[in-house]
């Protein structure tokens, strides 16, 4: 049972225990209408008084059963609200897991990208160097770190 239907049903029955309130005013203040005629010899009062008497105390079990069934639904409705909050966290993180492992993909490329840039821009500075070995004077030292600047720039 979903959350929804689960305070679907709630709902419901917390409508029949209003009715069930409302219609216990009713037995009471028709009770309380003849309660003197019943009492004071009225035959037909009494008769009416004691059938209203049967009533009120039925209705009152019965009252009470609907209680408890609003307190059993409404852990129903805790628990369904719980199972739907689990289920979402169990989606997000699964899909977390599925995010995770791109970004350690994701990292592993750049590793590997970073690891190739290094090696480049020291071979890079070599071949100046070597070229200022050969009594080039151009390009100049700094000029090694432009790669970078474009780059990333």
């Amino acid at each position: 049972m979903t959350s929804e239907e689960a305070r679907a049903t709630l709902a419901e029955l917390n409508e029949k225990l209003a009715d069930s309130d409302r219609r216990a005013i009713e037995l009471e203040n028709e009770a309380t209408g003849i309660s003197l005629a019943a009492m004071t010899g009225d035959a037909s009062a009494r008769k009416r008084l004691d059938q209203l008497n049967r009533e009120r105390a039925a209705h009152e079990l019965e009252g009470r059963n609907i209680k408890s069934a609003i307190r059993a639904q409404e852990a129903v409705v805790a628990e369904a609200e719980r199972a739907e909050a689990m289920a979402g966290a169990r989606e997000n993180a699964e899909a977390a897991m599925i995010i995770g492992d791109r970004l350690v993909e994701r990292a592993a490329k750049i590793d590997a990208a970073l690891a190739t840039a290094r090696d480049e821009l020291q071979a890079y500075k070599r071949d100046i160097d070597s070229l200022h070995l050969t009594g080039c004077a151009a390009p100049t030292g700094h000029v090694w770190t432009a790669p970078l600047r474009q780059g990333f720039g």
